[in-house]
């Protein structure tokens, strides 16, 4: 009954009754995060509002040996927006994939939380790595020592997708 009430574009599946302590957020065990790019001279009208221009000579052999470097536990920090709490940016990427289907690119992030814009700020740097703009070894650079100067424009908000969340 409730789907009656949402747009069409969002379906409740299913629903579970949780305890009264939980939150959505400091509960989940996992996320995963997609970033789209299109290489593509006309990106299709419905795919526009998920997918983020590139430049068609941007290559994902570079990109995916970038990415490498960000599987595991490190410190986030110079990826993230500054919050006015101090809160550590420790954070563990479980897996990073970086995948080409025809003329787009794709990264798909699964970690155990996420600082806020640290995806968006981690595709800028790999879409100048893609584009032949920073070398290979920028964001392991990026995570050894934090230097604001060796980032790129954060990714436009628009090829970001919250695909997953997972909960025990």
């Amino acid at each position: 009954g409730v789907n009656s009430l949402l747009p069409g574009d969002v379906r409740i599946l299913a629903a579970a009754r949780a305890p009264e302590s939980f939150l959505a957020r400091r509960d989940a065990v996992w996320k995963e995060y997609l970033y789209r790019w299109s290489r593509a001279e006309v990106i299709p009208p419905r795919e526009l509002p998920f997918v983020a221009p590139i430049a068609r000579s941007a290559e994902a052999g570079p990109m995916r040996r970038a990415a490498a470097a960000l599987e595991g536990r490190h410190d986030f920090s110079a990826f993230g927006v500054r919050m006015g709490r101090v809160e550590s940016g420790v954070r563990r990427l479980h897996a990073v994939r970086i995948d080409e289907r025809g003329d787009e690119i794709r990264a798909l992030f699964r970690g155990d939380a996420f600082l806020r814009g640290m995806v968006r700020s981690i595709c800028g740097v790999l879409a100048h790595v893609g584009r032949g703009k920073a070398p290979e070894d920028r964001i392991a650079r990026l995570l050894r020592r934090p230097d604001p100067r060796l980032l790129a424009p954060k990714a436009p908000a628009h090829g970001l997708t919250l695909v997953r969340v997972a909960y025990e």
